[in-house]
């Protein structure tokens, strides 16, 4: 066995570490990413179509994150045709809000808090009071009108701040 020189065994040690960090990055997810996002501080801009929102996440978990900036939110399906840019922040961030798990689950919590919200899809934008999250799509009161979404196209979900 040949025996390798310190600047060999550290040229090896340099490219599995390369090798390594590689692989993380090819395994992580997009809530990962988000997560990340919340424990920094960092904020995140979501773009969906022509629709854009920038906030400090506050929640990544299973299918969704959670962005608030001054008192608006918005709720990000991370399983739709989205485009996310992350900002690093100068100061620390915050514990990862769990407690829904998944972007419907958010959703039906909505419904029972009777909160108006803006769905925004890649298609382009509405606003109206949730009437039914159902699990593939969202039906909201328009004046006079409903409308119903699949859930798997709509990008984001804007609500008040106080909507849970």
């Amino acid at each position: 066995m040949e025996d390798l020189g310190d600047s060999e065994r550290f040229a090896e040690a340099r490219e599995g570490e390369r090798a390594a960090a590689k692989h993380w990055a090819r395994t992580r997810s997009l809530v990962g990413l988000v997560a990340e996002a919340v424990s920094a501080g960092d904020d995140i801009t979501v773009v969906c179509g022509d629709q854009r929102f920038s906030g400090l996440p506050t929640t990544a978990v299973g299918d969704h994150a959670v962005l608030e900036r001054g008192d608006r939110r918005a709720l990000v399906n991370l399983e739709g045709p989205i485009h996310l840019r992350r900002v690093a922040a100068s100061t620390g961030g915050a514990k990862n809000d769990r407690s829904h798990g998944t972007f419907v689950a958010r959703l039906r919590t909505l419904e029972l808090q009777e909160a108006t919200v803006e769905v925004v899809a890649s298609s382009g934008a509405v606003s109206g009071q949730v009437l039914v999250a159902g699990s593939d799509h969202v039906v909201l009161q328009l004046s006079l009108i409903h409308i119903s979404e699949p859930t798997r196209h709509i990008c984001l979900s804007r609500m008040p701040s106080s909507a849970g």
